[in-house]
């Protein structure tokens, strides 16, 4: 049973496991936040007080956990490779956070999370940063990441409509490579 002086870092760890996975060391995560009442005394408890709500699973070889609940929904879903240009201070690269190596490859932190927390707008195929992108005038300048392949050039051009749709102006692409 976790404690009504810990309900805020409760009410926190339920929160982030609605809105990404999180692996094993959840807790030392929290107690490196900034530390809100109740958090830091909630990151010393167990991650076994919270057993009854949470559900092991693999992922890609690595355990993380999900809230039980959400587990059947989760097995459901279909991989996808849709390509998204999500703008800089995304919630999808916030959420989990540049240092997740599932969302933003390690090797490119930096790239995405840029000098005074900068967070660039962002190209994202099947859930993972592939590039980074940027506006000027009716260009959308891509930069590749070398690493993901090849730039899925047809998809992006789809992409690129869809935004041109939204902005309610042509645009056009260059794909360089990072």
């Amino acid at each position: 049973m976790v404690h009504s002086g810990n309900a805020l870092g409760y009410q926190l760890i339920h929160l982030f496991f609605k809105l990404v996975h999180l692996e094993s060391d959840v807790l030392n995560a929290l107690a490196a936040l900034p530390q809100p009442v109740g958090v830091k005394a909630f990151s010393g408890q167990r991650l076994d007080q919270l057993e009854h709500r949470l559900a092991e699973v693999d992922v890609d070889g690595e355990r993380a956990y999900v809230l039980a609940e959400d587990l059947e929904e989760l097995a459901a879903v279909k991989p996808t490779t849709v390509v998204r240009l999500l703008p800089g201070f995304d919630q999808f690269v916030l959420g989990p956070g540049t240092w997740d190596g599932h969302v933003v490859p390690t090797s490119r932190r930096a790239a995405v999370s840029r000098q005074s927390g900068w967070i660039s707008p962002v190209v994202v195929v099947g859930g993972v940063v592939c590039g980074t992108w940027e506006l000027d005038g009716d260009q959308v300048r891509v930069a590749w990441f070398g690493e993901a392949g090849r730039p899925p050039r047809n998809a992006l051009r789809a992409e690129l409509t869809r935004l041109s749709s939204i902005l309610d102006r042509g645009l056009r692409s260059v794909i360089g490579i990072a």
